[in-house]
């Protein structure tokens, strides 16, 4: 797998923190789109500045993004509400790069762009500052590791480290990782479910 960049312990991200800034980014499609496929699919601010539109099958609700750009093959099966806020975002902010998403001027992004309207948005929603954009990715991982009926080498493919699966197999089937996915976005959402449901459209 790729390298460690941190020799730390794994830092999740608590739901609670999330929701705050997923709530924070209500009105913005684009960063509210980059948060929910950066726990949907566990991603580091690099992939998700390298994701072209071509990776990503929004019917499918899939993910496959070649070794090329990171040096990993990572895949995700998308939730339905993160599938929604990327397609909200190409309606709201069209554009003819071939990267899903662009700076303002329609500039790639670097994951050092994507880093700081993070920051940016966790101060302004007032979260703790310990809290990073790569606790996101711990969080995912962390979810899906420890989650009941999620076999290791899927929580691991999902993830993209090293899982005895090969390339090209996960490739071809990006589902198998459609267990990982849902342990996640129970972990931080189950119970916000009654929430939502009460609020209606708002």
């Amino acid at each position: 797998g790729p390298p460690k960049k941190r020799g730390v312990d794994p830092q999740p991200i608590q739901s609670e923190h999330f929701r705050k800034m997923l709530e924070s980014v209500e009105d913005e499609p684009k960063w509210k789109a980059v948060f929910l496929l950066a726990l949907n699919g566990a991603f580091y601010p690099s992939e998700i500045a390298a994701m072209n539109k071509t990776d990503v099958n929004l019917d499918e609700r899939t993910l496959v993004m070649d070794r090329g750009k990171t040096g990993v093959l990572r895949v995700a099966v998308l939730w339905q509400r993160t599938a929604d806020a990327i397609r909200e975002y190409q309606r709201a902010k069209p554009h003819h790069s071939e990267y899903l998403f662009v700076s303002r001027t329609g500039a790639q992004f670097s994951d050092n762009h994507i880093t700081r309207n993070f920051n940016r948005r966790r101060d302004a929603a007032g979260i703790p500052k310990v809290v990073q954009f790569a606790h996101i990715r711990d969080g995912a991982f962390t979810a899906a590791f420890n989650a009941d009926g999620v076999e290791e080498k899927h929580a691991r493919v999902l993830a993209g480290h090293r899982s005895g699966m090969s390339d090209h197999y996960v490739r071809r089937n990006p589902r198998v990782v459609a267990t990982a996915s849902e342990a996640i976005e129970r972990y931080y959402f189950s119970d916000a479910a009654t929430d939502s449901a009460e609020g209606g459209e708002g």
